[in-house]
């Protein structure tokens, strides 16, 4: 399993777009201000271009796992799994056991929350 060193912008506007999801949306629910959510979709040369984080690209591509999941049309409501903060120790151990069982990462995540509640 590897992860998203860095996702471009248009990788990034593709996902979101493929969701049927506004800039707003994704801002929303990963609590990020919308401006910032704008900037990473700036085309690289912009001056207002920045870059996502790898964690945030792999939240976005947990989110578009979700929605693909879930088939329809409609966009996800219940997201709240997606805002819980990880520790960077206990993300890179859920990375190794997620390995380990030769999961997706984002596959685990959830399997493991829902357990939990």
């Amino acid at each position: 399993m590897s992860k998203i060193e860095y996702m471009k912008p248009n990788e990034l506007k593709k996902i979101r777009n493929g969701m049927g999801a506004r800039q707003q949306d994704l801002a929303k629910v990963l609590g990020i201000p919308i401006r910032t959510y704008q900037n990473w979709e700036q085309p690289e040369e912009s001056r207002e271009h920045r870059r996502i984080p790898a964690e945030i690209a792999d939240r976005v591509r947990s989110l578009a796992e979700l929605k693909a999941s879930q088939g329809g049309t409609g966009y996800p409501v219940n997201l709240i799994w997606l805002q819980i903060p990880l520790r960077q120790a206990e993300l890179e151990a859920l990375k190794r056991k997620a390995i380990f069982e030769d999961k997706n990462l984002s596959t685990f995540i959830r399997e493991v929350i829902l357990a939990m509640i």
